[in-house]
């Protein structure tokens, strides 16, 4: 048996980050806990108070009600099966760790740069160190970028709020796209030193029972096999609004 005892799931954003680590939490028992570290909602409010892009500031329809509120829910969702401080000392650390590889996710969303990018190499170390395999989950740039446009300017972005899918498309365009396509490319040329698996969007998604049961397998996690889907539509993801939706505490 491998000296893992659990996952490191680092995902570009927008390439299957919720249907992988909701589907392995679902189909081995394992607690998804997202982000590497915690915040609170006050500390994320005191982080976007500087920095935003100005062609980003200029496109957001700005709402202060609604950016505490996003932060209180992001706040939520990292503290989400996660053990407090004093817990942690006499429980068990998370086996199963999902995060988007920034020192700070919602800075990226208003002002993305390299600087945001967490350096793969001391990445993986904090991983190993905690027994966990790193696990690289990539999607194809035009992809990605579409899809996070499409989510800017849909409304459904607490912290943004775009006029127009075309305002929406040349932002993420001109300002995402450059680092996530950096950072992307920063990963796939590491992660074979390491032996960190690369998993892509569409392989995951043509055959999501493989790769459950492979990422699974590398972590040491078991899997119930009675509930491993062939089909990625049989199965439905998750996102942290749908038990958050009901509270702005």
């Amino acid at each position: 048996m491998s000296r893992w005892r659990g996952l490191c799931l680092i995902s570009i954003p927008k390439s299957g980050t919720m249907f992988l680590s909701r589907y392995l939490e679902r189909v081995t028992g394992t607690s998804v806990v997202f982000g590497l570290e915690p915040r609170s909602a006050q500390q994320l409010a005191l982080e976007l108070t500087s920095g935003w892009h100005p062609a980003i500031q200029a496109a957001t329809v700005s709402q202060q009600d609604s950016t505490r509120l996003m932060c209180q829910r992001y706040a939520q969702m990292l503290a989400r099966h996660r053990p407090s401080a004093q817990e942690a000392q006499d429980e068990p650390q998370p086996s199963l760790l999902s995060d988007h590889g920034y020192t700070n996710f919602l800075q990226f969303l208003i002002n993305p740069s390299m600087g945001q990018v967490c350096d793969p190499h001391a990445l993986i170390r904090w991983a190993s160190e905690r027994q966990l395999a790193t696990v690289f989950l990539h999607r194809s740039l035009p992809e990605v970028a579409n899809s996070l446009a499409l989510f800017l300017a849909s409304g459904k972005s607490f912290l943004l709020s775009l006029r127009s899918i075309r305002e929406a498309a040349a932002l993420v365009t001109e300002l995402h796209a450059p680092v996530l396509a950096a950072q992307t490319a920063l990963w796939l040329d590491i992660a074979p030193r390491y032996q960190v698996p690369v998993l892509s969007y569409d392989a995951l998604i043509a055959d999501p029972a493989r790769w459950i049961r492979t990422l699974a397998q590398l972590g040491n996690l078991n899997v119930q096999e009675a509930l491993l889907q062939d089909d990625a539509s049989a199965y439905r993801s998750w996102t942290y609004r749908q038990r958050q939706g009901q509270s702005s505490a």
